[in-house]
Formats: C-alpha cells, structure tokens, sequence
C-alpha cells in the first residue's frame, strides 16, 4: 500500500526521533540524572516557489522567501549538549492545534529521557499551552508577551521605584508584587488565560536593546516578563532562558551541513534535515566530555573520557568533514529510505 508523502515523512521523521532518543538516553541516564533541560522551538526550511502541499506555509520574509516549510525541534540545553531529540514537521494551521503538538512531543520524549524543565519562547505563551503544561505536571519557563496585565505590572514597578525587599499591590488586579532584588520582581498566583490557571510572573529588568546605528542612552532599560511554574526560582529564570539561544545555535549547525534542494517533497525535506540532525548529534555525543590533552586537531569523532579532571569545552565543527559523512550517509540510506 503506497503512502501519501506526508505520511511518508512523518515516519521518516519517526525513525529519527526514535534513533536520536536512544542514544539521548544513555547521555541523560549518566550524566544528567534528575532530568535534563528540553527547549522548544520552530525552525524554517525556505521554498522558492509556489505549492499546494500542506506543510508548505507562508510566513514574513526572511532573507527573500516567505513561504518554508517548518519543523518543531527539541535540542537539551545542558551545558555544551545540544543534543537533539527529534523533529516534527508541521502543517498549515499548526498554531491552531499548538498545545496538543506540544504535549504530545514531550509526551514521547518523556517516555525515554526525565525531562526536568521545558523551556519555550514568547510564541508559544498561549494559556492553552500553560495549562497542558500544568495538568502534565511539568516544570517550564516560558518568554511573556506583554498583556494588557503585565503592562500594568510593569507601570506599578516603574512607579513604585527601586526598594529591594518591599511587595506592594497594583490597582485593578488583585495581585502582590514583590521586588526580590534591584532587577528582579515576582507575582505570585498571577491568573493567565481562560479559563485562568495561576503561574509565577516574573519581571527583569535589563539593559535596553539599541538599535543599529544608534549610542545607548544612560539609563535606557526595558523589562522582560516570563511565566513559570511554582517550582522555578524566580532568581534563576532569566540565567535559564538565557540558554534557550543554544536552540538556534543547533539548529544553525545542522542546517549548515545537510544537503540542499527547492523541492516541495515533503519526505525529501524530511530525509535531508533528518540525516543532517543525526550526524550532528553523533558529533555532538562524542564531542560532550572530552580531555582537553588527548584531542587532535583535525579529529571528527573523539573518544569520551570519564576522569573526574575532565572539563567540558566547545570543540570547533569540522564541517567539511560532517558534509563529507553526510553525504556518504545519504547514498547509504537512500534506496532504503526511497
């Protein structure tokens, strides 16, 4: 019986999954074993062209296109292991099905690996998608889009003034804000969505973003909200999602070595980044922990030592040398996979 291509692709993609989750296991099981830290993020494959495929999607431009296909992606963020889980092709409309995807997709990857926190953008802060999170139990932080609510939140801290230690209320929401210290400030039981589920708000204050071309102004801060479970160190959040930005690393590196093409063949699509997300996994996995002493320069696959002086560090890709694997995987697998 033949298979629609995006049935195809979905199985393609759940090969992968299921290779890149067994040998997540054995990392997460010894080195990470009250459960690791799992990002969620989308990224996009650009098509040039027009298609009536389904997991074609149209989008803002980027660099020129603007129509991609999209993949949902979950790399660990532990220390130096980007280690990717899987990948979820997505079709049009996913966003109106987001927080089944989600839960879903942990769903799976927590039947091999303890995941000990989730950490996801602003995009995916819908109430739907808190409320899944909290039903399953989970720990998470998540990247706050700025609410009507939150804005008066954050109106209360400007005016209120720097008083480390002192809570007080804001008018219109029965809510206490407590400043913990001189750039961080906590909600307890804040109420978000409908129907409403409590979470922690926590607001930081940083340095403001400038734009290009322009000087920082003296004083220039802006405020960044995010909302976490109860379990989460209101301290900690902003050093946590500060890692979420090895998500686009990753994903930057096992795009850089996979192979090209304008096709609009979903399972084609699948194939390339699904090699390439292996690949870049094996490397990542014999690269973890290695002895600074004993790596040779030019090494692709460097053996993993277990002494208590051995320091992590970030060996440089050799990305000749991935596409040279890759590609060597790709005519092995082909006829298989084809």
């Amino acid at each position: 019986m033949k298979l629609a291509r995006g049935r195809r692709a979905d199985l393609l993609l759940g090969l992968v999954q299921e290779k890149l989750l067994d040998r997540a296991k054995g990392l997460s099981s010894k080195y990470f074993p009250r459960g690791v830290t799992v990002a969620l993020d989308v990224t996009k494959d650009p098509y040039y062209g027009r298609s009536r495929s389904k997991f074609v999607t149209g989008s803002k431009a980027e660099r020129g296109p603007t129509r991609f296909f999209q993949f949902l992606g979950a790399p660990l963020l532990e220390k130096t292991c980007k280690f990717p889980l899987g990948l979820k092709m997505l079709e049009k409309e996913w966003l109106k099905d987001l927080d089944k995807i989600v839960i879903k997709f942990l769903t799976e990857i927590g039947k091999s690996i303890q995941i000990g926190l989730v950490v996801l953008d602003r995009g995916f802060c819908w109430a739907r998608v808190v409320n899944k999170l909290q039903q399953a139990g989970s720990s998470f932080v998540i990247g706050m889009k700025r609410s009507s609510g939150v804005k008066k939140v954050i109106r209360a801290i400007q005016s209120h003034g720097n008083r480390p230690g002192q809570a007080f209320s804001v008018d219109g929401l029965d809510i206490v804000v407590r400043q913990l210290t001189g750039h961080c400030w906590l909600v307890e039981g804040f109420k978000y969505g409908s129907p409403a589920g409590k979470v922690n708000l926590v607001i930081y204050r940083v340095k403001g973003k400038v734009k290009r071309n322009q000087k920082r102004k003296k004083g220039d801060r802006e405020y960044l909200p995010f909302v976490t479970s109860e379990d989460v160190g209101p301290l900690e959040v902003l050093a946590i999602y500060g890692k979420r930005w090895r998500i686009e690393t990753a994903f930057r590196q096992i795009k850089a070595v996979r192979g090209w093409t304008r096709t609009a063949n979903a399972q084609v699509r699948a194939w390339l980044l699904g090699v390439a997300a292996v690949l870049y996994a094996s490397w990542v996995e014999r690269n973890f922990l290695v002895d600074r002493n004993s790596r040779q320069r030019g090494d692709l696959a460097q053996e993993v030592h277990e002494t208590d002086d051995t320091a992590p560090f970030r060996p440089q890709i050799i990305q000749r040398r991935m596409r040279e694997n890759y590609y060597q995987l790709l005519e092995a697998l082909g006829p298989e996979l084809c």
